[in-house]
């Protein structure tokens, strides 16, 4: 029996050991730093793709796993450099891999983080405001390149502070009325934005209003005949900045019930692209409305 046990041990070793590459592959942890051996393996020009300091590479048959690590994983030696979106995925996301938006619900703080390849030019041109105001109100000298990464934005995002984010009777619309406008004078009437005295733009800037409407033909159940839906709002939210692929990120409640978080534009459509997230129920209708991917901006 212990022969056994022991025969079955090394079994399950020799397995692990051939799914990762060999005994050479195998070692055990050191003292010497992690990120220096990566980088090293780098510049000698190895070409396997666990030792490459470059792209993070991930296999869906070894348990869903990273095979390397984030390239600027050693600007957080304090977390795993295997780590996707600062293991706060509620919090953070990460399309590009580069650029990071967040949002703090206990202080309804938004925050922008500048990662390689960003530029502070990029950042401030997107704020709406000069490189002069830039280095002035966060001061920064411009000259010496990229010297603060994290940004505190909130008060280009948002005018009012005060809404609750984890409020469950207030829809997309209602938010953004609420947080952008702590005087009210953004109408909402039957669930829709009164867009009478506010101007379009195909320039928009952090904190203008972005509204999906919605697209083609809705018909609820027991209507005689489908309805146009493409001149009513469907979903708003508040624009913070493109990523660097190009993607807009806006704070939004994505549904009414929902808590305020940072959402893509392609995550905000596929969201509504579900029927189980249609406007009252898929049960509700004959024909599912559908929401336009491309939203129009609103100055504030």
């Amino acid at each position: 029996m212990k022969q056994f046990f022991v025969l079955t041990l090394f079994v399950l070793f020799a397995t692990t050991l051939f799914a990762q590459g060999g005994w050479d592959n195998w070692k055990p942890y050191s003292s010497e730093s992690y990120y220096d051996i990566q980088k090293e393996s780098s510049q000698k020009g190895q070409s396997e793709s666990y030792d490459v300091y470059n792209p993070k590479f991930y296999v869906t048959r070894m348990q869903n796993r990273f095979l390397s690590v984030d390239k600027l994983a050693d600007q957080y030696p304090s977390v795993t450099p295997y780590h996707y979106v600062l293991n706060n995925p509620m919090r953070f996301i990460d399309p590009t891999g580069m650029w990071v938006a967040s949002y703090d619900s206990s202080g309804n703080v938004v925050s922008v983080t500048y990662e390689e390849g960003d530029t502070y030019e990029d950042l401030y041109s997107q704020l709406g405001i000069s490189a002069e105001q830039f280095s002035e109100q966060y001061g920064i000298d411009l000259s010496k390149g990229i010297t603060t990464t994290t940004f505190d934005i909130t008060s280009y995002v948002v005018s009012n502070t005060g809404f609750d984010a984890n409020f469950t009777g207030s829809n997309c619309h209602g938010f953004v009325s609420f947080a952008t406008n702590p005087n009210a004078t953004i109408e909402v009437a039957n669930g829709q934005f009164n867009l009478a005295n506010m101007s379009a733009t195909n320039s928009p800037t952090t904190g203008n209003i972005a509204v999906f409407n919605m697209q083609g033909q809705y018909q609820y159940v027991g209507q005689d005949q489908p309805v146009d839906a493409n001149n009513i709002q469907g979903h708003s939210a508040i624009f913070i900045v493109n990523n660097q692929a190009g993607e807009a990120q806006y704070l939004n409640r994505i549904n009414t019930g929902q808590p305020v978080t940072v959402n893509t534009q392609n995550q905000i459509v596929s969201y509504f692209a579900n029927p189980q997230n249609a406007f009252g129920g898929p049960s509700a209708y004959v024909i599912l409305p559908k929401l336009n991917p491309s939203p129009i901006y609103y100055k504030r």
